[in-house]
């Protein structure tokens, strides 16, 4: 298992980690502890190191592995200490021995994240690579293309590539190389909906699980709700004489109040399945 930023408490022991030791992840001089830093926390960021593999993303990968007639393909993020392939599709017959992680050392895709692409023709005849272990040892990589992983915020999280057992002299051509990183967008954008909807679904649980645990009591009288004018807000009517009072409960769309002698609880939609903002949700909660 190589390190990993989801080890790091926070940026301050992301940035000793790789102040120890820049042999670990340092391939050239424009890479600095302040970029990589922002590289790892903007991985970390999208939520999907160390998760499952994810059929929408394998069925993409397989797509391209067909496309460029290739025996692999895959979706790879560059660790702290290691590459993941997050997503990998393979030749049938073919067996990519390595398995899902490789140690950054001997990954190609740490070289990818540095530049506009990475065309390796015949593995053999580079010296970056000829004497690595995927070139030496099993699969025996001859041939690797990949272009970065590009987030909004000009991070290089990780890359598309293709590799083969056989040497490709001619490379990839200018329009290869655009087809790669338009599907290297896609993935991004795969990507950053992926977290979209994980932050909202984790947004939804805290407040739902927030408002389900509070009441609205009265224990000194019973107390009714009705409707005001504007249909946002509910007036308490207390049953003490001379006293009236206001509460600002979350709004009718979401939720439905009920009647009790003493005690009108909550309820709200499965925040799960409903399709109201969770910004609204919060809101309320502040002003309630």
């Amino acid at each position: 298992m190589h390190a990993t930023v989801l080890n790091c408490a926070n940026e301050a022991s992301l940035r000793q980690v790789l102040k120890e030791d820049s042999r670990k992840w340092q391939l050239s001089p424009r890479q600095t502890v302040d970029g990589e830093v922002e590289r790892l926390l903007a991985l970390k960021n999208l939520s999907i190191l160390d998760t499952e593999p994810e059929a929408d993303f394998d069925r993409f990968t397989e797509q391209v592995r067909e496309g460029f007639s290739v025996s692999w393909a895959c979706v790879s993020l560059v660790d702290l200490g290691g590459q993941l392939f997050q997503s990998f599709a393979e030749k049938p017959g073919t067996v990519y021995e390595s398995g899902r992680q490789e140690a950054r050392g001997d990954s190609f895709c740490a070289h990818t994240i540095l530049l506009d692409a990475l065309v390796v023709a015949d593995t053999l005849k580079d010296d970056r690579f000829r004497d690595t272990k995927l070139v030496r040892d099993k699969p025996y990589l001859r041939f690797y293309a990949g272009v970065p992983l590009t987030l909004p915020g000009g991070c290089n999280v990780g890359a598309l590539c293709i590799m083969d057992t056989k040497p490709r002299p001619q490379g990839l051509t200018n329009s290869e190389k655009e087809g790669l990183h338009s599907k290297a967008k896609i993935i991004v954008q795969m990507l950053l909906d992926r977290r979209d909807r994980l932050q909202t679904m984790r947004k939804r649980r805290t407040v739902s699980l927030s408002l389900r645990g509070r009441s609205v009591s009265n224990s000194s009288s019973d107390s009714s709700y009705r409707k005001s004018p504007d249909k946002k807000k509910y007036d308490v009517e207390s049953n003490c004489p001379g006293k009236r009072s206001r509460s600002n409960s979350p709004a009718p769309e979401l939720q439905e109040i009920i009647t009790r002698p003493s005690a009108a609880v909550i309820a709200l939609p499965d925040p799960e399945t409903s399709t109201a903002d969770p910004d609204e949700y919060l809101l309320q909660l502040v002003q309630a």
